[in-house]
């Protein structure tokens, strides 16, 4: 009774939202760099978290709560005064993360078009290795940021959250199986 919330994507998206949906497979995707954001970056992040929301719905990801968003602002830190929205940001990391970002790259854009985006995507560990080696502005990672890595200096803002949702053809020949007795987590995740 607790999982009745397939029926519909509104649904399952209010349910991952709410945390009603399990974590994991629901989690929260971040944006990491080494020390903190700073410049049209951090202006980058801090509209992702305010007027980047809206597109997340859109994309297929979950916006954050609004609780969620005050923390991640507050730990963003203050509005640089003065900063030339100007220039190019660099950014690698989670496949999982890459398609929001290509959208919250191109709504900003429309804003400040002065500002440029180079996004290429590679796995999360990929984003983590380049933000701490300073190789881009900004690491995608959609997996829980490791103490090793904070140790060496990561800082990250949580930006939105998704989920892996296992599904079924309706032309399944086991559907009615599952839908009676449904697989063990393990067995979803492969590991069974």
């Amino acid at each position: 009774e607790d999982e009745d919330f397939y029926a519909t994507k509104s649904e399952l998206m209010q349910a991952i939202a709410t945390g009603r949906y399990p974590s994991p497979p629901a989690r929260e995707e971040h944006l990491v760099t080494k020390s903190g954001f700073t410049g049209i970056t951090k202006e980058f992040v801090r509209w992702i978290l305010t007027e980047g929301q809206q597109y997340c719905s859109e994309a297929g990801y979950v916006a954050l709560p609004e609780e969620r968003i005050k923390e991640e602002l507050n730990k963003l830190g203050e509005v640089e005064l003065g900063i030339e929205m100007e220039g190019t940001i660099t950014i690698s990391g989670a496949w999982a993360l890459y398609p929001m970002m290509v959208r919250w790259a191109e709504e900003f854009r429309k804003v400040y078009s002065g500002v440029n985006f180079d996004i290429s995507a590679g796995g999360a560990g990929k984003g983590m290795t380049d933000a701490l080696s300073e190789m881009v502005d900004i690491g995608m990672v959609s997996r829980e940021i490791y103490p090793a890595e904070i140790e060496q200096g990561a800082f990250w803002v949580s930006v939105t959250k998704d989920a892996v949702v296992p599904t079924a053809n309706e032309n399944n020949p086991v559907l009615e199986k599952l839908l009676l007795q449904p697989l063990p987590l393990g067995q979803v995740a492969g590991d069974a």
